[in-house]
């Protein structure tokens, strides 16, 4: 199954010899696969531009053994993440707005409040590369 490209700009840091870390969070993700295909394109401000090579990025998917439940979850209920070695975890808006982090000591299992989490779907990120999309209501 194929999707249309979505084009991010970022700005840029200028003109610098220091390595800079960019971020985007492609909140679209969880609609299309397991698996998508990104690449980037750095526009110079003379005009050129540099493209790198495609990346895949891999979400879990069903076949996996982490879990993150209830979901949809209500308002004020604890939602359970179930994952190995679990240490960090970002919950994203669907804008890409980071509005929760927590980071755990290898744990397998953790919980998140959503008392300040607003109805909506978010992204939930464990350890930087599996993705879940969550429904507050």
């Amino acid at each position: 199954m194929f999707f249309p490209l979505t084009h991010a700009k970022l700005q840029g840091a200028g003109t610098t010899q220091a390595q800079q870390n960019y971020t985007y969070v492609d909140v679209n993700a969880s609609t299309q696969g397991s698996e998508i295909y990104y690449r980037l394109e750095q526009v110079y401000t003379d005009g050129t531009t540099e493209t790198s090579s495609i990346k895949l990025v891999q979400f879990a998917d069903s076949a996996t053994q982490s879990k993150v439940f209830p979901n949809p979850a209500r308002q004020g209920e604890a939602v359970v993440i179930q994952s190995k070695d679990i240490q960090n975890v970002e919950i994203y808006t669907s804008t890409g707005k980071v509005v929760k982090q927590i980071t755990v000591d290898k744990q397998n299992a953790t919980s998140i409040a959503t008392d300040n989490l607003a109805s909506g779907v978010y992204i939930i990120r464990v350890n930087g590369k599996e993705n879940y999309k969550l429904v507050v209501e």
